[in-house]
């Protein structure tokens, strides 16, 4: 049986490496600036929150478990411009149960005007949009 702390160890740093990789030339502080492994052992959650060099914000939250010896995943992901305004979120909250990727879904703001999409729960695929609207908001 795969002992947690050592699913988490491992997730925590793929985490960390995909977030070093897509916002390497983007970041004013590091992801591995406040990160204490231990910590998560803890807490069972990992928290970061990213600043860009342009003053927008990337948040990264995940709490674990083990269920049926893997590990279970709940997820926040998020990006914000400069004043604190979300832009887009990724999550699998079971509340969407209409979607074809249920739980994953992601929404655009504001929520009002936007249904909630489809996603695949992949932090990879999630990180890439939000630099794809990075990169291109002031286009």
């Amino acid at each position: 049986m795969p002992h947690l702390d050592n699913l988490i160890r491992e997730r925590a740093y793929t985490v960390l490496a995909i977030l070093s990789e897509l916002f390497e030339d983007k970041l004013l502080t590091s992801p591995l600036e406040n990160f204490e492994i231990q910590e998560i052992f803890v807490s069972r959650e990992l928290a970061l929150t990213l600043q860009l060099i342009d003053g927008s914000i990337v948040e990264c939250y995940e709490k674990y478990k083990l269920s049926e010896y893997q590990l279970d995943i709940k997820y926040y992901y998020a990006y914000k411009d400069s004043s604190g305004n979300t832009l887009v979120s990724f999550d699998n909250t079971p509340h969407h149960s209409d979607m074809p990727t249920f739980p994953h879904h992601k929404h655009h703001y504001p929520k009002n005007r936007y249904k909630p999409l489809s996603f695949s729960g992949n932090i990879y695929h999630a990180m890439a949009e939000i630099l794809w609207i990075v990169e291109n908001r002031n286009n």
